[in-house]
């Protein structure tokens, strides 16, 4: 009964892990569906931080926190969406859509970071809340470092414009960090 069962539970990995039957999960509609995930999850976090008030901050401390690291498991998802074989190059004019979905995302995420910053005064104020949010403004680096790296090889002939994207994104997280490290 035991090597049946055994024999079983290989038959059905094999199946699952064949390549034929492998689905791309870094599909184009996956991948711009990831980033306006974020994107949302980014304008919704800026709703709460820009909240923040000297009556507020202790509740919506917690909250900002949470929202970042939610930010950081989905990211984390996106980034196994692009580093999922088969990984094919999109086509043209899938690549410009790439970019366009990917310009919005830095433009909202830049706008939280640029509000978070604006309340770095109050958020300082608590001792347990600078250092969480640093270390996932640091993860959503990391992230987005990785996703872009994966990113670049299915959308080559737009890697220019999303380089830039992605260099400037760094540049505002990084004086986000250095905010709140």
């Amino acid at each position: 009964m035991k090597f049946s069962l055994f024999a079983l539970a290989a038959f059905a990995l094999s199946a699952v892990a064949t390549p034929t039957n492998l689905v791309s999960r870094g599909s184009s509609t996956v991948v711009i569906d990831d980033f306006k995930v974020i994107t949302q999850k980014s304008m919704d976090l800026n709703t709460v931080v820009t909240r923040i008030d000297p009556l507020n901050f202790l509740f919506q401390g917690p909250k900002v926190v949470n929202g970042l690291q939610n930010i950081v498991q989905t990211a984390q998802m996106a980034l196994a969406d692009v580093n999922t074989p088969p990984m094919d190059v999109f086509p043209d004019d899938v690549q410009v859509e790439v970019v366009d979905v990917l310009t919005t995302f830095v433009k909202v995420h830049q706008a939280l970071l640029s509000t978070l910053i604006s309340k770095h005064g109050l958020l300082s104020l608590v001792p347990f809340f600078g250092p969480p949010i640093a270390a996932a403004l640091r993860a959503i680096e990391a992230i987005v470092d990785e996703i872009a790296f994966g990113l670049i090889g299915m959308i080559p002939n737009q890697k220019g414009p999303a380089m830039l994207q992605i260099q400037s994104l760094d540049s505002s997280l990084n004086t986000t960090i250095v905010i709140y490290s």
